[in-house]
């Protein structure tokens, strides 16, 4: 990430007319713990002001031995303390998701990887590949130029051509309709591609993106079939992204928001992150941010509402703002874990493109 101006400070006005749901002088960074959050989940909103703006305050402070650092406050739409006494705020979005710690990262039924997919949803701010969380955020809306982007074919969808010995082996290709919508996909991403680009990235993507659509056009497997088409689908929508995150429009979003100037929220996946400059950056360029924190950062910080933590281990088909309905349910049989590690480890990504290439049958892809 290039260097950023100073902080602003904006300074959050605390007077006696805010709607206060639990006395503040009850408050302190001892009783902020997941334990007590969940029992009293007023702790949280000492001071909720729901009707008005959300903004970062930012401040240098002086530490008594003389060390000094960055201290920041938070206001919230949503919070919550999750367990390890972690504290997730939202600032500028309806719905928390579960912070990626430690993963155990598996292809899911529908050729995805659950909630450690980045096409999908939020995760960890990567500086290598900034661009994933500009990812556009799923929909249902057949009108959109990406639907077919995040759309899981069916057994409907595959029609066989020669029949094996058994219906694993039996070879086919996907239905009219389906491969029309993925070749219009395509289409679409490249038109967002700039003409005659250098960027390694988006040289990688198109190059593997135009072998796919070929291979699609042939006969296979429905498993390897559905791994070309998940694999086609999440190369067009990291070309987007790639393609919006290089763009002059997003270069003049990052330059506003080191002055502090604040564009509207995009519908994309957004981000986590436990580093204020990041939080501070993303926030006002726009992007769905989730902040990562320890539950005694929250004493004194504006929370509008505790809102439950969305996880795929409570409730496996997770329905998203916008209606779209993601099922992180296991494949029969399951596969192996891929990734087992911490969400900021590098590599996690190119794990599962890497594993998405094989079930393609990778030898088509090593020239």
């Amino acid at each position: 990430m290039p260097p950023m101006s100073p902080l602003r400070t904006l300074i959050m006005a605390r007077s006696p007319s805010l709607a206060i749901s639990n006395s503040p002088s009850l408050v302190n960074p001892g009783t902020l713990s997941f334990k007590n959050v969940q029992s009293s989940p007023g702790l949280l909103t000492a001071y909720a002001a729901p009707n008005q703006g959300v903004c970062l305050e930012a401040y240098n402070e002086e530490l008594s031995h003389q060390v000094s650092e960055i201290k920041h406050c938070l206001e919230s739409l949503l919070a919550n303390i999750i367990a390890g006494d972690v504290f997730l705020s939202k600032p500028n979005a309806s719905i928390l998701y579960r912070a990626p710690h430690l993963c155990h990262v598996r292809l899911c039924c529908n050729f995805h990887f659950g909630m450690d997919d980045p096409k999908l949803f939020p995760q960890p701010y990567d500086p290598e590949l900034p661009h994933l969380c500009i990812t556009p955020a799923p929909s249902t809306n057949r009108d959109h130029p990406y639907f077919f982007g995040w759309l899981a074919p069916e057994a409907s969808d595959f029609y066989i051509v020669n029949t094996g010995r058994t219906e694993v082996e039996s070879l086919g290709k996907l239905v009219s309709g389906l491969l029309s919508g993925l070749k219009k996909l395509h289409q679409t991403a490249l038109e967002r591609v700039p003409e005659a680009t250098r960027d390694p990235i988006l040289v990688d993507l198109k190059a593997k993106a135009r072998l796919l659509l070929f291979l699609l056009d042939s006969v296979a497997t429905l498993s390897v079939t559905f791994a070309r088409t998940a694999y086609l689908q999440r190369l067009c929508l990291e070309l987007v992204a790639r393609s919006l995150w290089i763009s002059n429009e997003w270069a003049v979003r990052m330059s506003d928001a080191k002055f502090g100037i604040r564009h509207p929220i995009e519908e994309v996946v957004g981000a986590f992150t436990e580093n204020y400059q990041e939080l501070d950056l993303l926030f006002h360029m726009g992007i769905p941010v989730w902040h990562v924190s320890e539950a005694k950062h929250a004493y004194g910080m504006r929370v509008d509402a505790v809102a439950p933590v969305i996880s795929e281990d409570l409730q496996p088909k997770i329905t998203q703002p916008g209606g779209f309905v993601v099922d992180c349910s296991d494949a029969e049989p399951p596969y192996l874990i891929l990734f087992d590690g911490f969400a900021r480890r590098p590599g996690r990504y190119q794990v599962m493109m890497a594993f998405l290439e094989s079930q393609s049958a990778s030898s088509l892809f090593s020239g």
